[in-house]
């Protein structure tokens, strides 16, 4: 027996696959006669009756791993939380220990933002039925000191579910702390680049607006975001879709410099027509990833 597996020894043979009928301390062996495979790691044990295996089996029995992985309640559903970011996680390692461990390391990523959430997890290699999961739950497959089989590789390549697998748990848990980064919403990092005072209107439609003004301060630049400002009021917000100076194509114009702009509003947001006299303020926004 190992573990709560019991089994009759059918054959057994030595390192060089000779039949025996015993082996001494140290010697490696193999077994055949397991109505399963027992898990790895566990003591082999070898008794004179069925009935005593079948008692120091019940003592061998280990709730832990049914209390891996699962988290607390969660509280009232509130906007917040409505929005919270999951990865779905299918977990492989080489043994019950090892799980234990990577569930404790994994308790120690916080966030409000963003969690995971272990659909699966077991010991032993990867299997194609840990793929089928990881494709069901849209998830990916993390696996620690274990190998893949080469049919659930096959599935995998095919299917795009990433496998990534780990001798350190801290790599391990480096790893997920940086896919749960990737869910976060980037930071918004502004730059304020110029203005220009409205001097004619051209042409106008739904979707944008010709106008021509002087650039009163820095530069603006095609691609640029543009809030329209009137008497101090914010009447608009869009985009220049097309820049000129000189009536040629410009990716920029700087202070002092006239301009031709094909400003073009942004998708529900409130715009006004733009009139002379109005205030054009132009800057650009960079997205800087976060991490957890």
């Amino acid at each position: 027996m190992a573990g709560t597996v019991i089994g009759k020894i059918k054959s057994m043979e030595d390192s060089a696959g000779a039949l025996i009928t015993e082996a001494r301390p140290s010697q490696p062996v193999l077994i055949t006669g397991w109505p399963s495979a027992p898990n790895v790691g566990k003591i082999f044990a070898v008794t004179d009756s069925k009935e005593k295996a079948s008692r120091i089996a019940e003592d061998n029995v280990d709730l832990t791993p049914l209390f891996l992985f699962i988290k607390e309640p969660m509280p009232e559903i509130s906007e917040s939380t409505a929005k919270k970011r999951i990865l779905n996680l299918v977990l492989k390692a080489d043994f019950s220990g090892s799980l234990e461990a990577v569930d404790s390391a994994l308790n120690t990523i916080k966030s409000e933002e963003v969690g995971y959430n272990v659909v699966r997890y077991d010991i032993g290699n990867i299997t194609e039925a840990d793929v089928k999961s990881a494709i069901h739950s849209n998830g990916q497959i993390v696996g620690f000191r274990v190998n893949t089989e080469e049919s659930a590789q096959k599935i995998a390549d095919k299917e795009s579910v990433k496998i990534s697998s780990f001798d350190v748990i801290y790599d391990l848990v480096e790893y997920i702390r940086k896919e749960l980064g990737g869910l976060l919403e980037p930071e918004i990092e502004r730059t304020q680049l110029g203005r220009l005072k409205v001097l004619a209107t051209f042409k106008k439609d739904a979707r944008s607006q010709i106008i021509g003004g002087k650039v009163m301060s820095g530069k603006i630049t095609r691609g640029g975001i543009v809030e329209v400002f009137r008497n101090g009021t914010k009447i608009a917000l869009g985009k220049i879709g097309q820049l000129q100076q000189n009536k040629a194509d410009s990716s920029e114009v700087k202070e002092g410099q006239e301009a031709g702009i094909r400003f073009d509003p942004l998708p529900n947001q409130p715009s006004q027509e733009i009139k002379e006299g109005d205030i054009l303020e132009v800057y650009e926004e960079k997205k800087i990833e976060r991490t957890l």
